[in-house]
């Protein structure tokens, strides 16, 4: 169970990362926002994707030049993520010469997580800890000297653990117009057969009291890939316990950013997906051992 916590900085060995992504959806506009924190080695990098109609206007990736120390008030490079309160309100400044973004977010559920029982055998095989909230993005955005208001959907991710000791892990996130946030993990562990992979799932709905995730009881995760390893498209079949038919997932890339850090290949693509047909937005991550 996620409590407050966990958002502050985790640190860990040699290898470990402490990483927070956010991700903003609408019809025009698609951000995605990163810092990762290498504790163990006292860096810290940034990446950030900005497409509007459809069209790529920034995707940078660079370190950091100064160690990341919280996420109260992190600084990395032109990006800058806060948390206002914990599991509740952030925001996030972005301020380069093509774009400048201010937006505050505001949680719209609890948070999804890998300790749920969907979940929880991918996170132990990858060692990992992850939790994804659906948000509401609120603020303003400057591009190419154009200023425009923002109110939007968005995703905010929190994932620390070792990076590049499994030879892949995959998170599929999504969210519908109407309100529902899917999350999907898979990892391959270093010790299994080819196609023996871990793969698990859960949804929650911000209409709900309670927000508690509920599970898929099997995950059937398809992906076609481009030649330099990263997803052009991805379908996922999705049964709950008892279910003849399943949900089903289907998405096209609209945007994304390789980054490579030591040890490894992280790579987090924007997808535009629709879930039973209803129109949803999303990622698909991948981190891969070098």
């Amino acid at each position: 169970m996620t409590a407050a916590a966990d958002e502050q900085a985790q640190t860990g060995l040699a290898g470990f990362r402490d990483v927070v992504d956010v991700q903003v959806f609408d019809e025009s506009l698609l951000v995605a926002a990163r810092i990762a924190r290498a504790p163990s080695e006292g860096s810290a990098s940034m990446s950030a994707v900005v497409v509007e109609d459809d069209e790529p206007v920034l995707a940078i990736a660079e370190d950091a030049g100064a160690p990341v120390e919280t996420w109260d008030h992190a600084v990395a490079g032109p990006l800058e993520l806060g948390v206002a309160q914990p599991l509740e309100r952030w925001t996030l400044a972005l301020d380069t010469p093509r774009v400048k973004l201010g937006l505050e977010l505001r949680a719209l559920t609890a948070p999804a997580d890998l300790a749920e029982p969907a979940t929880a055998a991918v996170g132990r095989a990858a060692g990992v800890s992850r939790y994804t909230q659906l948000c509401r993005a609120q603020g303003s955005a400057e591009i190419g000297g154009r200023r425009r208001s923002v109110d939007a959907w968005a995703l905010r991710t929190h994932r620390w653990g070792p990076f590049g000791q499994e030879p892949r892990t995959r998170f599929v996130t999504a969210a519908t117009e109407d309100g529902a946030l899917l999350t999907l993990a898979a990892v391959t562990p270093g010790a299994a057969a080819h196609g023996e992979e871990l793969v698990g799932g859960q949804s929650v709905r911000a209409e709900d009291e309670d927000s508690t995730p509920l599970p898929y009881e099997t995950v059937r995760l398809s992906t076609v890939f481009g030649g330099d390893g990263v997803p052009r498209s991805a379908g996922a079949e999705l049964f709950r316990p008892g279910d003849e038919l399943p949900s089903r997932l289907a998405g096209v890339a609209a945007g994304g950013a390789t980054v490579e850090v030591p040890g490894g290949r992280a790579s987090l693509t924007l997808f535009r997906f629709r879930l039973d047909g209803v129109p949803s937005f999303g990622s698909y991550e991948i981190e891969a051992g070098g």
